[in-house]
C-alpha cells in the first residue's frame, strides 16, 4: 500500500513538475507581432545580422525594447505592446553629429523641407485620428555645424491638441528621420469626446476672472532696457493655473489639484584683516597706479570679527547660538562698494540651520538675510498675520527707516512652513513702485528676521496719476492677448486602489485623465498693459528685432535674407547694402555665425564685440580700429583666417591668381586671395579686376560670408 501511494505521489510529482516546467509561448508570440508592426512602420528591411528584444513591465504600460544591429549601423525601438512605436533611434558609424568649424555651414536643406519629411514619418507611426502640429522655429533658426534639425510639436488627437508632445530629429544630408520620441503619458480612463458642451465665449469669460492685475509704477519696458522715468502700467499678477471643463463648464484650478495631492502625499573663503590696515604701506611697494587704486578701495573695511559683533547687536536677526563659519569680502566692480558675506551655522545633522548674511564692509549695515534648514512639516507658529506684520514693521522702522516711511505693504505670503514673507514697497501718488522695496521673512516660531532683502535706487522721478484708463479696461486689452483653445487636458486625479489595484501596487497615488477643456494661451509675451493709453506691452526679442532690415526690399538680397533667417547678419534693423564695411560690422558679422549678438547702443557693447573677436582670435587688441574702412583684401584675409587656413596662406611663392590685377595685390595678401578665389567666395568685376584696395561694401561681406557658408 506504501509502495502504491508512493509511485502515485512520485508521479504527480513528475507531471508536476513538467507542467511547471513547460515553456510559456507568450512572450515570444507577443514580440513576433510587435517586431512585425514596427518592422511595417519603419520600413526595416532584413539586412541586420543581430536583433534583441527585451519586455520592460512595471505592472502599468508594459513595452518592448528592440535592437537591430548590422557592421556600421544600429536601430533601437522602444513599442507598447499594441506596436505604439514610443521612441526610435537610428544611429549610422561615420556621420559626425557637430562640428565647431567657424564660420560654420549652412544646411543643405530648409526647415520647410525638414518638416515636411517629418510629416511623412509621423503619417506611418502614428495611430488612427492622430496628427502632430510642430512648433515654429522650434530649431532655433540655427541648425548650424550640425547635420539635422531638431523638430518638436503637439500631439493633436480628432483634430484637438493633447498633453502629448513629439520630437524628431531630421539628418539634412538626406532627409531621413533618425530619431523620434512619444513622450510617455501615464493616464487612466478613456478619451472623452471631441464635442464640448460649453462655448468658447463662456469658457473666456470664466478664464478671464481667473487673471489678475495691479496698477504700478515701474521702469521696466520689454527689451530690457529701463525708463528715464518711472510710468504706471497695469502688470499681471502671478496666479493659479486654471482649465473649463468642456463638459461641465466649471473651472478647474489645476495648481491648487497638484498642491493638494502634494500634501497627501502624492508620488508622481578667506578672511579678511583689520580695517585700516589692509592697504598699509602700498606706496613704498612699488605700486602702479591702477595697483594703489584697487587697494584703496578697501581701506577703512571692517574685520570680520567687527562685522560679526554688528550683526549680533541686532538680536532681531536670531544669531544667538549661531558660530560664525567663514567671512569673504567682494568688490563691485561698478559701484566699487565693498561688501562682505558671513556664514553662520548652529546644531548639527538634521537640526542644523544656517544663515547667510551680506554687508556693506565698511559700516556694517546690512544688505541681505537668508535662513536655511529643516522646515516644520506643517506651518504653525505664534507670529502670522498681523503678529508677523508688526515685527516686519518694527525692525525696518528701526534700521531703515527714512526708506521704509516712503513704503507701504505690498504682499505678504504665508505659504512657507518656516517664515512669513512681506513686501514693503515705495509709494508714490497712492501707487506702489515694486522696484524699491523691502523683502522681510519673520520666523514663525520665535519672531525673528529669517530673511531679508533690499532694493532700492535714490533719484527716481515719476509721471503724474493723471487720465488714467480703468482696471476693466486694461484687463481688456491685457485678455486680448490670450486665445481661449479647446483641446485635451491632463488632469491630475487621485488614484482609488479599488478601480486601479495595479497603479496602487506600483506605488501611485495620483495619475492623469484627460479631459476636454478650453484653457488660455497667450500670443506673446505680454507684460502689462499701458496705465495712459491702454496699449498692451510685449517682451521683445533683440535677434528677431535685430535682423529685420526694414530699409530695404530683402528678395532683391537673396543672401542677406538666408543669412539672417539663421540669425546672421548686422543688428540695427537695417541692412544698408552699399555702406563701407568697419571692422565693427566685419566682427559683428562674423561673430553672428557663432550666435553673438552686437548691441551698438549698450554702455559695453563695443568693448564686448571686440572682447568676443579677441577670444576667437579675429584680431589682436593692437589692431583695434572700430570705424576704419575694411578693404576687400582685409575682408577676405579675416574670413580666411577665422576660417582656419591663415597659416597656409602665408606660404611664399606657392599661389596664383585668375585676376587681370593681381600684380596690384601685395605679396603678403595673395595667398589669402588665391584662397578665397579658389573656394568661390570671390570672384572679378566685369574686367578680371579683384581690385584689393577697394573698400568693402557690407552688402560685398554679406555675399562672401554667404559662399563661404553655403560651400
Amino acid at each position: 500500500m506504501k509502495r502504491l501511494i508512493a509511485s502515485m505521489l512520485a508521479a504527480c510529482l513528475v507531471t508536476g513538475a513538467a507542467a511547471a516546467a513547460e515553456p510559456d509561448t507568450t512572450q515570444n508570440a507577443q514580440l513576433e507581432a510587435v517586431t512585425r508592426s514596427v518592422k511595417a512602420q519603419l520600413d526595416i528591411g532584413d539586412q541586420y545580422t543581430d536583433f534583441y528584444g527585451q519586455l520592460d513591465d512595471d505592472g502599468l504600460e508594459p513595452y518592448w525594447n528592440l535592437q537591430w544591429e548590422a557592421p556600421g549601423e544600429r536601430i533601437g525601438v522602444e513599442a507598447s505592446q499594441d506596436g505604439v512605436i514610443r521612441w526610435y533611434s537610428r544611429n549610422t558609424d561615420g556621420i559626425a553629429r557637430y562640428g565647431d568649424d567657424f564660420p560654420p555651414q549652412l544646411p543643405k536643406i530648409t526647415r520647410e523641407q525638414a518638416q515636411a519629411a517629418a510629416q511623412a514619418f509621423a503619417k506611418r507611426v502614428l495611430k488612427s485620428g492622430e496628427t502632430v502640429v510642430f512648433e515654429e522655429n522650434t530649431d532655433s533658426a540655427r541648425p548650424l555645424n550640425t547635420d539635422s534639425f531638431y523638430l518638436y510639436g503637439t500631439l493633436h488627437y480628432n483634430g484637438l491638441p493633447t498633453p502629448v508632445s513629439i520630437s524628431m530629429s531630421v539628418r539634412t544630408s538626406n532627409l531621413e528621420v533618425y530619431r523620434y520620441n512619444r513622450n510617455a503619458d501615464k493616464r487612466v480612463g478613456a478619451i472623452p469626446s471631441k464635442t464640448p458642451s460649453v462655448r468658447q465665449a463662456d469658457a473666456a469669460a470664466l478664464l478671464r476672472g481667473t487673471r489678475k492685475l495691479q496698477l504700478v509704477y515701474t521702469t521696466q519696458t520689454g527689451d530690457g532696457k529701463p525708463l528715464d522715468k518711472a510710468v504706471l502700467r497695469y502688470v499681471p499678477e502671478d496666479v493659479d493655473n486654471f482649465i473649463v471643463d468642456a463638459q461641465s463648464g466649471k473651472l478647474v484650478n489645476l495648481t491648487a489639484l497638484m498642491e493638494q495631492l502634494a500634501r497627501n502625499g502624492a508620488t508622481a573663503d578667506a578672511s579678511a584683516g583689520d580695517g585700516g590696515t589692509m592697504s598699509g604701506a602700498a606706496k613704498e611697494q612699488g605700486l602702479s597706479e591702477a595697483e594703489q587704486q584697487g587697494a584703496d578701495l578697501l581701506r577703512d573695511v571692517l574685520s570680520k570679527e567687527a562685522l560679526d559683533q554688528k550683526l549680533r547687536a541686532m538680536g532681531e536677526l536670531g544669531l544667538s547660538g549661531f558660530q560664525i563659519m567663514n567671512a569673504s569680502y567682494r568688490v563691485n566692480r561698478e559701484s566699487k562698494d565693498v561688501s562682505c558675506y558671513l556664514s553662520y551655522t548652529k546644531g548639527s545633522g538634521e537640526a542644523q540651520a544656517h544663515k547667510y548674511a551680506s554687508v556693506d564692509a565698511k559700516t556694517g549695515a546690512l544688505q541681505s538675510l537668508y535662513t536655511y534648514g529643516e522646515a516644520p512639516e506643517q506651518p504653525a507658529g505664534r507670529y502670522t498675520g498681523e503678529a508677523a506684520q508688526t515685527q516686519a514693521e518694527a525692525f525696518l522702522a528701526k534700521y531703515e527707516s527714512a526708506r521704509f516711511a516712503k513704503t507701504g505693504l505690498y504682499k505678504s505670503d504665508e505659504g512657507d512652513n518656516r517664515a512669513v514673507s512681506l513686501v514693503y514697497a515705495q509709494q508714490e501718488n497712492g501707487y506702489p513702485f515694486p522696484e524699491n522695496q523691502y523683502t522681510v521673512g519673520i520666523n514663525r516660531e520665535n519672531g525673528t528676521v529669517d530673511r531679508f532683502t533690499s532694493s532700492w535706487t535714490e533719484g527716481v522721478t515719476f509721471d503724474d496719476a493723471q487720465n488714467l484708463i480703468g482696471a476693466d479696461q486694461a484687463m481688456d486689452a491685457y485678455f486680448g492677448s490670450f486665445t481661449v483653445t479647446l483641446g485635451y487636458i491632463a488632469v491630475p486625479v487621485k488614484i482609488d486602489p479599488n478601480i486601479y489595484p495595479q497603479y496602487a501596487k506600483a506605488g501611485y497615488t495620483y495619475l492623469y485623465e484627460w479631459r476636454l477643456g478650453y484653457q488660455a494661451e497667450q500670443d506673446g509675451r505680454c507684460y502689462g498693459v499701458d496705465a495712459k493709453t491702454g496699449e498692451a506691452l510685449f517682451i521683445k526679442t533683440a535677434k528677431a528685432e535685430g535682423l529685420q532690415y526694414g530699409d530695404v526690399d530683402l528678395a532683391k538680397y537673396p543672401q542677406a535674407a538666408t543669412l539672417a533667417s539663421y540669425g546672421i547678419g548686422f543688428t540695427g534693423g537695417a541692412l544698408q547694402p552699399q555702406k563701407q564695411l568697419t571692422q565693427a560690422d566685419l566682427l559683428a558679422l562674423l561673430l553672428s555665425t557663432d550666435g553673438y549678438s552686437y548691441d551698438p547702443e549698450a554702455e559695453k557693447g563695443l568693448d564686448q564685440l571686440y572682447e568676443a573677436a579677441y577670444s576667437r582670435g579675429l584680431l589682436t587688441r593692437t589692431e583695434r580700429a572700430p570705424e576704419a574702412a575694411v578693404t576687400r583684401t582685409g575682408l577676405v584675409k579675416m574670413l580666411i583666417s577665422a576660417a582656419g587656413y591663415g597659416k597656409a596662406a602665408e606660404l611664399p611663392g606657392i599661389y596664383r591668381t585668375t585676376f587681370t590685377d593681381e600684380a596690384a595685390i601685395p605679396a603678403a595678401d595673395l595667398g589669402y586671395v588665391a584662397i578665397a578665389q579658389g573656394m568661390g567666395l570671390v570672384r572679378g568685376d566685369e574686367k578680371g579686376r579683384f581690385q584689393p584696395g577697394d573698400a568693402a561694401t557690407r552688402e560685398q561681406a554679406i555675399i562672401v560670408l554667404y559662399n563661404y557658408m553655403s560651400r
